[in-house]
């Protein structure tokens, strides 16, 4: 997938990491910063999807936690609108751990990652942001590190006593959330 015009004078496409509901991310390599970045687009863009790409952005951006996945620059033209992120080496929980040799090793690996899980989770909802779309495939392990990424969904909380209205994967949703109004019992309820 050829990068938006004008880009490549800065960013090097070096394959894709993955695809979505709510866009493509890419593997590139940042001239101006001089490291490899994840970075994320939408294929087809339209006002709706610009908007809220940027809304993810703005959320996160200044959310650090080492157990999120850290947001770097947001780009946003007529032509274009992406931003960039920490590229993690690992593989999605679900694959983590398939590699586990028995059902012991998978509750170990379970019982491991549910301390970060739930450090990065709070910490989300401590900056007043759900996440709303919790799933294995949206958690990577990078050694012992275990990151919480994809934030396509996330949606500010605009008040303890209120939901935000909210989305998901229907496998993962917690009751509420199908309903269409979901608070942070949610995210707690789609990480069990």
């Amino acid at each position: 997938m050829p990068l938006p015009a004008g880009i490549g004078a800065r960013f090097e496409l070096r394959g894709a990491l993955g695809a979505g509901s709510m866009g493509v991310v890419l593997r590139a390599f940042d001239r101006e910063l001089g490291r490899e970045v994840a970075l994320k687009t939408l294929p087809d863009r339209g006002l709706e999807e610009t908007l809220h790409l940027k809304a993810e952005f703005r959320l996160l951006a200044n959310v650090l936690h080492p157990n999120l996945v850290e947001l770097f620059e947001l780009f946003s033209g007529d032509e274009h609108c992406f931003f960039t992120m920490e590229l993690l080496a690992g593989v999605t929980f679900d694959q983590h751990l398939a590699a586990a040799v028995d059902i012991d090793a998978r509750v170990a690996r379970v019982v491991a990652a549910l301390p970060q899980l739930v450090s990065g989770i709070a910490t989300l909802h401590a900056a007043d942001t759900l996440h709303c779309d919790i799933k294995p495939s949206n958690i990577m392990v990078d050694g012992a590190r275990v990151v919480l990424l994809d934030f396509g969904l996330a949606q500010r909380l605009w008040g303890a006593d209120q939901a935000a209205e909210s989305g998901g994967t229907w496998d993962y949703m917690a009751p509420e959330a199908v309903w269409g109004r979901a608070g942070p019992a949610a995210d707690w309820y789609s990480l069990g």
